[in-house]
């Protein structure tokens, strides 16, 4: 009986033994220690830049081809540039002339167009002088009728009242008709001389005025004359000047667009990269709307991943990261955490339970140079950023040395 005790006793003490032992290790296997890193997965993704030209013409050469490496400034395209040459050659030509107008009016008047002005003048002025002695000789002449009509109007005068007279005794018998009728001669004789006294006093009127019109027309051709010689002594005005330099101006702004389009028949390359797609071919009319290439910019690239909020205290920018590749198994690019999304992916609604908490994730890119293109656009990768001693490093504006 005592020993069946004892046996019982054995049997339940290595059942607890047993038990405890794999309490024991249940408990240490379910014990880790603390995580140190941060793992995160993600695909890769790059900027792409549509290659287009600023006018529109006919594409004359395509100088790479898909998957091809360029560099920052390569030329990758050109338009046919005849007709902005032709342009070009237009604006310089109206530069070229205007400038000599400009050069004309702010040198003023030449010498011996002063001298020429000044002759004119003088040569108005000696016309003024001959036109006025003309027009005294004809003042005189004019007088000197009006004194023989005067002297005719007398005479007419004189000869009527004998005429009278005569006819008077005559017709008393006192004078014979032959006395009346002599003096009657002589009265139509004095009519007819005042008459033509008359006509010559209205020709020489008539000469005077003609002369006092030449007169006037002398004077004012000769005020025109200096004022002609007037303004060439001043030179141009101000005003036409300022005119001809702004001209001047408006015809520099021209040819440095059309010196500016001329250059843009070409196209280059904004940075490097490679090409990935070829859109349009040589002969198709390029638009600035239609790009004629596709640029992957891959150097530097990313990778976004999406970090859970309850990692959100552990990472920060400028920690230090490896990406690991499917593609490249046991190789690790080094890289960066360069953005961290301020907003959840997934806005939660106003009352959440800390589980759904939890699972709010944010956007991350993890940075990586990639001179060898072997990282490309859509690859699977994990992304592990060490936590211990991983200290937060400010990148330069290009940390792989690309544009």
């Amino acid at each position: 009986m005592v020993a069946k005790k004892k046996i019982a006793f054995a049997a339940v003490a290595v059942v607890v033994l047993v038990a405890a032992g794999a309490f024991v290790r249940v408990w240490l296997s379910n014990r880790q220690p603390p995580a140190t890193t941060v793992t995160l997965y993600g695909n890769v993704d790059i900027r792409q830049v549509q290659l287009a030209f600023n006018d529109s013409e006919r594409i004359d050469k395509l100088l790479v081809d898909e998957g091809n490496a360029v560099h920052a400034g390569q030329l990758v395209a050109q338009l046919a540039p005849q007709h902005f040459r032709d342009t070009v050659a237009r604006d310089e030509a109206n530069v070229a002339a205007q400038q000599q107008v400009v050069a004309r009016l702010l040198a003023g008047s030449r010498p011996e167009e002063i001298a020429g002005a000044r002759a004119d003048a003088a040569a108005a002025e000696a016309d003024v002088g001959y036109a006025r002695a003309d027009a005294g000789a004809a003042q005189a002449d004019a007088g000197a009728a009006q004194a023989n009509v005067d002297e005719a109007q007398a005479n007419l005068t004189n000869a009527e009242l004998l005429y009278h007279r005569q006819q008077t005794l005559a017709g008393k018998q006192y004078v014979s008709l032959q006395i009346r009728d002599d003096a009657q001669r002589a009265w139509l004789a004095a009519q007819a001389e005042l008459a033509g006294k008359r006509q010559t006093l209205a020709a020489k009127q008539k000469a005077l005025a003609a002369k006092h019109q030449a007169l006037v027309a002398k004077q004012q051709a000769s005020s025109a004359k200096q004022q002609v010689l007037q303004l060439v002594v001043i030179g141009p005005r101000k005003e036409d000047i300022a005119a001809a330099q702004a001209t001047l101006k408006s015809d520099v702004a021209a040819l440095a667009l059309a010196q500016k389009e001329l250059a843009d028949t070409q196209l280059y390359a904004p940075a490097d990269g490679v090409i990935q797609a070829r859109i349009l071919e040589t002969g198709d009319m390029a638009t600035p709307q239609t790009p004629v290439f596709t640029l992957a910019l891959d150097n530097p690239l990313w990778v976004r991943a999406y970090l859970p909020e309850p990692e959100m205290g552990k990472v920060a920018l400028g920690m230090r990261a490896w990406i690991e590749t499917d593609s490249f198994p046991g190789q690790r690019f080094p890289g960066w955490v360069g953005f961290i999304s301020p907003v959840a992916e997934f806005t939660p609604k106003n009352v959440e339970t800390t589980q759904l908490r939890s699972q709010l994730v944010y956007r991350v890119r993890v940075y990586a140079c990639n001179p060898d293109h072997r990282l490309r656009l859509g690859m699977p990768a994990t992304v592990v950023i060490p936590r211990a001693g991983n200290l937060t490093h400010a990148k330069s504006a290009q940390p792989c040395g690309t544009n």
